[in-house]
């Protein structure tokens, strides 16, 4: 258990501690650092913390209190700030490997300045923000990539001499910092409506950077050493715990961003200078101190405490959040819910500051480029899609068309069609010819081949006598314009040397279609 150590979240998914001190004792001062897996339910009796592995030489500066760490924008390493004790120091850690990473010292502050000041970084821009950081009560601003610092100018309306033991951070919906409380001393603790403003806001892209806010509700007191965090994708604030004088509150009040309004929620054993996070439905507090109206410390558990924003209770169940799909993010969903503003209005501070809004046109043109080359390639797999689907429909069209084809292909190649002849007592073998009518040569080597060539002279000549009825119609293989029966030549032996009696049969005539005509030729 220790109070004020330096506290952050990983994405919802990792808190880290570090540092800290006794209660008792604010001389005994920790070096540890841990990590409370966020990612897993588990109960307050048995949190699932574990020490952080380093590597290298622990920096000897962080055994230390009165601390903040900051995340960078890929949420991929830390960056401890310690603006309490002289000389002023911050290092980073790269939460991959466990190494440390030396950064440019901050500027010196003299000691008659030096306070509880919160690092914290804007996700958008990855620059670090610490009020009270810098010499003349102003803002000291960090620039990761080209490592420098600059200041900007704190809110008036204050009465405090020195912003400390406030409590700052980031706001996902307005896309801004709010900070909340503060320090109060002398004539502001007889009239604590006298020590100004109790929440500011600072929008880096905007034209008055600074205002105080104007709330509803159930308002806090400006209450030093407490801590506030953003819940459920920005669209509330939590602040827990701190001080007023001699008092120690216990109690949560809620924000509601939409309609800037507060609610009280319900209290817990009184603290300060404890470490919060958010993951879900939880709000997590770990460690702090806790005293009466007599200065007198009051134990306080090493175990965490759990209020369920949902359910508005405190419990002992840690109940993990379910992680959304990869291609929803927290920052895409703000930009289209809420453009950057550029100006605001209220009440509350006048500098400008000395940031320039250079990077933010830079990011928002970047943000266009490539909305638009995501939306022309967009048209183009579209088009190209479309293009397939005709192609593959035209493909199988054509098969159809061709299996169609292959199925009607017999009856087509059928060219001619034969009329059987009543059986004989010989084998004939027919000879076709397209062009006339076909005739049939018996064979010569039967002994009774003049025999029958009489008989079949004495049917043809009966033939010659009979006459069709006038109703007889067309049948499928025969027409009446076509079908004659004249008498029946004999071919003379000199025609035909290898044949005797040869005899033409009836002729039968096979009308073909233009098309079938064609496709004899």
């Amino acid at each position: 258990m220790a109070y004020f150590p330096a506290y952050t979240t990983v994405d919802e998914s990792t808190f880290y501690i570090q540092g800290g001190s006794n209660v008792s004792s604010s001389a005994d001062v920790y070096t540890q650092f841990y990590a409370l897996d966020l990612t897993q339910s588990w109960n307050t009796s048995t949190p699932l913390w574990t020490e952080v592995n380093t590597t290298g030489t622990f920096p000897g500066r962080l055994r230390a209190l009165w601390h903040s760490i900051s995340v960078s924008k890929d949420q991929k390493s830390l960056s401890f700030w310690d603006m309490y004790k002289a000389p002023v120091y911050s290092i980073g850690f790269h939460i991959d490997n466990g190494s440390w990473a030396d950064m440019p010292a901050p500027p010196p502050l003299k000691t008659a300045l030096l306070g509880v000041c919160k690092a914290v970084t804007d996700p958008t821009t990855d620059r670090v923000y610490i009020p009270g950081g810098a010499a003349g009560n102003k803002m000291l601003v960090y620039d990761p990539v080209f490592k420098n610092t600059t200041t900007i100018a704190m809110p008036t309306g204050r009465n405090s001499t020195s912003w400390t033991y406030y409590t700052f951070a980031w706001n996902t919906v307005r896309r801004s910092f709010l900070l909340f409380g503060g320090f109060a001393s002398g004539a502001e603790l007889a009239s604590p409506g006298s020590a100004g403003p109790v929440l500011y806001e600072y929008s880096p892209a905007a034209a008055t950077p600074w205002i105080a806010l104007n709330t509803s509700g159930a308002a806090p007191p400006m209450l030093a050493g407490s801590c506030m965090v953003s819940a459920h994708n920005g669209t509330k604030m939590l602040v827990f715990g701190g001080t007023f004088g001699l008092t120690t509150f216990g109690t949560l009040f809620i924000l509601d961003v939409a309609t800037m309004s507060w609610k009280q929620g319900p209290s817990s054993p009184p603290r300060v200078g404890m470490a919060c996070s958010v993951s879900g439905d939880n709000f997590i507090v770990w460690g702090g101190a806790s005293w009466n109206n007599s200065a007198t410390t009051a134990v306080l558990s090493d175990a965490p405490i759990i209020y369920n924003i949902n359910s508005t209770q405190w419990t002992t169940t840690f109940v993990a959040k379910i992680k959304p799909s990869p291609t929803t993010t927290t920052e895409a969903s703000t930009a289209a819910t809420k453009p950057v503003e550029t100006g605001h209005s209220g009440t509350g501070g006048t500098d400008k500051g000395t940031e320039t809004s250079s990077e933010e046109s830079t990011n928002s043109a970047a943000i266009i480029g490539g909305s638009v080359g995501g939306g022309v390639l967009l048209l183009l797999l579209i088009a190209g899609g479309i293009f397939f689907c005709l192609r593959r429909r035209r493909a199988q069209q054509q098969q159809q068309q061709g299996k169609e084809m292959q199925e009607e292909a017999p009856a087509k190649r059928t060219q001619f069609r034969i009329v059987q002849q009543p059986p004989t007592d010989e084998t004939l073998e027919p000879t076709f010819y397209p062009s006339r009518p076909f005739r049939i040569t018996p064979s010569t080597s039967h002994s009774n081949s003049n025999k029958n060539a009489q008989k079949r002279n004495e049917q043809n000549q009966k033939q010659d006598s009979w006459s069709a009825p006038s109703d007889w119609s067309s049948s499928p293989t025969q027409s009446v314009d076509s079908f004659s029966t004249p008498s029946t030549p004999t071919l003379d032996a000199s025609s035909n040397p290898n044949t005797a009696n040869t005899t033409l049969l009836p002729q039968h005539y096979i009308t073909l279609k233009p098309s079938q005509r064609a496709r004899q030729r």
